[in-house]
């Protein structure tokens, strides 16, 4: 590849070679030793007024001056005439100490016969210091000598040689080939650190050319690469001298360009003869060892680039433009690795296609994307592989060990450790191969497993939370235990997505083995698999919730054993173990399907009958209050669903349900936190998008009307709106005022009147020394005169009732407005004191 003066001159032609001179001048220019001052504006700005290019350089080069250079720079075909031009408008507009303090530069992309000519003629009038004149021929020459930028010129061109290519380039074709494409923002990710230390080193490495090599791993070599080129976009003056290789052919123009310090391979295999006056970069794939080729000089990976973690990776994910939901799922699902990420979502077959399929080793993956993960220390675990493998442990970690050393591994071992790196790609990959056989022993083993009782309940409850202590543990790790039940959701969810599987009816499957576990279940059972009730309900909702509601229609209803283990009163020291907080988090999942909405809400008011300590936060009411919160309800059901659902709760749970309308219908600021959501199902699809303002209100409307509905009558539930009475509106409160007045009648229940009255000497405290003024809280005079002809009507026809709230305690809050320090307002309370003394002694005498 050589970039000639013809290509420059037939590239002048174009339509952006207006606007991109100017950055490939300043591209070139960089290249001269101490620039102290640089500006050449490209692309849309070069129609500004003003000079093309203003330069200053403290040792120049050969195209570069030293000092102040002023540049004009030109495409147009009439070469002469537009030098002419522009050489009489600047001569004339620049004052003469600059002129004599500056090198007029002229630069045009074409040929141009009388340069020489033409630049003598300027030079010898003197009205500069110097004055110079390039073309394409030179044009040709300067790019020759800075190969780097000669490169991503040629690429613009459409002219670039074999094996070779730019950092950026290579950066936009690699990460391009993903739907969202991948951004060098979103790469970095929880990798700052790792880029600052690869530029870094990189930099001292040139600074002192040196050269060598530089061994950087990842999950696959093409990702190591990749992120180079991304980090070394940011540092100018190293991808200026850099290139990339794609094929061994590339060295060639690496030999003959002896200005470029930084030689970045793609695979291993190129940098095996790396050139002595360069430093190579060497990707290797997580499992490559240093040691097995030069690119480590034999003491290790110079960098390591860790995935990010899972939460790093959700949120660049949603950066690049993939919806919450699903980057929350494909954060797991891919094992958080960009390379599976970019594979999985290729628009190109032959990148969705791992090389390792070819593998004969890869004939054990059908069974890993099943188990999805073990500790090989666990002798049970090893028996389970074994038995699902039907192979010796030996033959099937030795086939393991050969996966986890290829580029791009499907596996990771991390310790004692075994897992697949990415569970759904594997499922993709394998499950059309997974036989009926195979499936069965696999259904034997986790029915074997799930069965069991939890050997910690043999230990007295105040005693459980040293099960480990004890030996009271299951004889299978909690990484396999978790594994299966995650492999249970992903055939229900995944399983119809491929004919293999749907043959082998393994929905159904899953559905027989949940209700087999679930359907009738005792305490133990409940208890023994209370931590992984969320997987369960996942991968059969429906299976799940009867289950769940037959359990709560018996008269012992075993589940409820998960809350009442939780506070026994002999483990009175509550030692960590919340048994009933997986199903929760099991029915928030389901709830977010409108399809389940209504069950899951009928069971959580049930049990939210349940007995908890106050200060617990997770609790079903909590949970029950998410689902139907205005500003962010944790479902996808609609505005008029979830009303729905809300009428439906007030006829069959009215207490519950009234709770729940207080809490939706908050007077303070909320505060909530997000519900579970589904590992493997898209329920929660769009739930990223929060109501609008219209949908907010209409949900605060309905929690109102319902509140005032389900009030009349009732003094308790009368309280609890009369502290809401800045959220009502007058119309509503008008409703409120009727009800209360109702128990003006002197044949209503004296506690009832007592309680009313307490809540409105409580409000008419509040509202006449706090609420006046502010246009949230002001009732207005109308307002707050008729509250206190309530109060004053509620007022019991004994005195000694009528007064005694007085005494209650030191501090009672009166009715009024209150003094203007903390004086006065002892003297007002001591005075309304002696006033109901006084009453009490006139109307019942002075007593004993």
């Amino acid at each position: 590849m050589r970039v000639t003066a013809k290509d420059i001159d037939s590239w002048a032609e174009r339509r952006e070679a207006q606007g991109e001179l100017p950055r490939l001048i300043r591209r070139l220019a960089m290249q001269a030793g101490s620039i102290t001052e640089m500006t050449f504006p490209a692309g849309n700005s070069v129609s500004r007024p003003g000079w093309d290019g203003q330069l200053t350089s403290k040792e120049g080069d050969a195209w570069v001056p030293v000092g102040r250079s002023l540049w004009e720079l030109s495409v147009r075909g009439d070469v002469t005439t537009k030098e002419n031009e522009d050489y009489v408008k600047r001569t004339d507009s620049t004052s003469e100490e600059t002129r004599a303090a500056s090198t007029l530069v002229v630069v045009t992309a074409r040929h141009w016969a009388k340069k020489e000519e033409w630049s003598g003629h300027r030079q010898a009038e003197g009205k500069w210091r110097n004055v110079l004149a390039y073309d394409a021929d030179d044009l040709e020459a300067w790019l020759e000598a800075n190969p780097a930028i000669a490169l991503s010129f040629a690429e613009d061109l459409d002219i670039a040689g074999d094996g070779v290519e730019t950092v950026t380039h290579h950066w936009q074709h690699w990460a391009s080939q993903c739907q969202p494409p991948i951004s060098p923002q979103a790469f970095f990710a929880d990798r700052q650190d790792a880029k600052s230390k690869l530029l870094a080193d990189l930099r001292a490495h040139i600074g002192q050319e040196k050269n060598g090599t530089y061994a950087i791993r990842a999950d696959s070599a093409a990702e190591a690469a990749a992120f180079v080129c991304a980090a070394v976009l940011e540092a100018e003056e190293i991808a200026d001298v850099a290139v990339v290789l794609t094929d061994a052919h590339g060295w060639r123009f690496v030999e003959v360009n002896p200005r470029l310090r930084l030689v970045i391979a793609v695979r291993p295999e190129i940098a095996a003869r790396p050139a002595a006056d360069v430093l190579t970069v060497v990707p290797a794939a997580a499992g490559d060892l240093a040691s097995g080729y030069g690119g480590a000089d034999g003491q290790g990976f110079h960098l390591e680039l860790k995935r990010p973690s899972i939460y790093a990776f959700r949120d660049a994910l949603i950066e690049i433009g993939v919806e919450e939901s699903d980057a929350r799922r494909l954060a797991g699902s891919t094992g958080r690795s960009w390379s599976v990420f970019r594979r999985r979502r290729a628009a190109n077959p032959s990148i969705r296609r791992p090389h390792w399929l070819a593998l004969p080793e890869s004939d054990v993956l059908t069974s890993l994307c099943l188990l999805g993960a073990w500790h090989a220390e666990k002798s049970a675990d090893r028996e389970i592989v074994q038995r699902l493998v039907g192979d010796s442990y030996e033959a099937i970690e030795r086939k393991l060990r050969v996966l986890a050393q290829v580029d791009d591994a499907p596996v990771i071992a991390i310790g004692k450790v075994w897992r697949a790196k990415a569970p759904l790609e594997l499922l993709d990959l394998y499950a059309d191969r997974i036989t009926s056989a195979e499936l069965d022993r696999f259904f034997e083993i986790v029915q074997s497993i799930l069965i069991q009782p939890d050997p910690m309940l043999e230990l007295e409850p105040d005693k459980r939370w040293m099960a480990q202590v004890y030996g009271k543990v299951r004889d299978e790790s909690g990484l396999l235990f978790e594994s299966v039940c995650d492999a249970l959701v992903k055939l229900a969810v995944r399983g119809a997505d491929y004919p293999g599987l749907e043959t082998l009816h393994v929905e159904a499957r899953v559905k027989r083995l949940i209700e087999g576990l679930l359907l009738n279940a005792d305490e133990t059972r409940w208890l023994s698999l209370a931590s992984h009730l969320r997987p369960l309900a996942e991968a059969a909702p429906d299976t799940f919730l009867r289950a769940l509601e037959a359990s709560l229609a018996r008269s012992d209803a075993p589940v409820m054993r998960l809350f009442a283990e939780s506070v026994s009163d002999e483990n009175p020291l509550n030692t960590g173990i919340w048994w009933y907080s997986d199903l929760l988090w099991a029915l928030e999942t389901l709830a977010w399907s409108p399809r389940w909405l209504l069950r899951v809400a009928l069971v959580l008011t049930r049990l939210s009958r349940a007995k908890l300590p106050d200060n617990w936060g997770n609790r079903p009411i909590r949970s029950l209050v998410g689902l139907f919160r205005s500003w962010w309800p944790q479902t996808t059901a609609n505005l008029d669903q979830r009303i729905a659902v809300l009428d439906r709760l007030i006829a069959s749970e009215p207490d519950i349900a009234f709770d729940l309308l207080d809490a939706l219908l908050h007077r303070d600021q909320d505060i909530a936190s997000p519900s579970s959501s589904p590992n493997w199902r898209d329920d929660d699809a769009g739930n990223a998008a929060r109501p609008t303002g219209a949908e907010i209100y209409g949900m605060l409307i309905a929690a109102a009307d319902r509140m005032i509905g389900m009030a009349e009558g009732n003094a308790a539930r009368l309280v609890r709106l009369l502290d809401k009475l800045t959220l009502l509106g007058d119309a509503r409160a008008d409703k409120l005022a009727v009800m209360v007045f109702a128990f003006v009648d002197p044949s209503a229940d004296d506690s009832a009147r007592e309680s009313l009255r307490d809540e409105l000497r409580r409000q008419l405290h509040w509202h006449l020394n706090y609420g006046k003024g502010h246009p949230d809280t002001d009732l207005g005079i109308v307002q707050l005169n008729r509250w206190r002809a309530l109060y004053d009507a509620l007022s019991p026809a004994d005195p000694v009732l009528r007064h005694r709230w007085l005494f209650q305690n030191g501090w009672v809050e009166l009715p009024i407005e209150k003094g203007e320090d903390i004086e006065q307002e002892e003297q007002q309370r001591t005075a309304e004191r002696l006033s109901g003394l006084r009453q009490i002694h006139k109307e019942l005498g002075p007593g004993l």
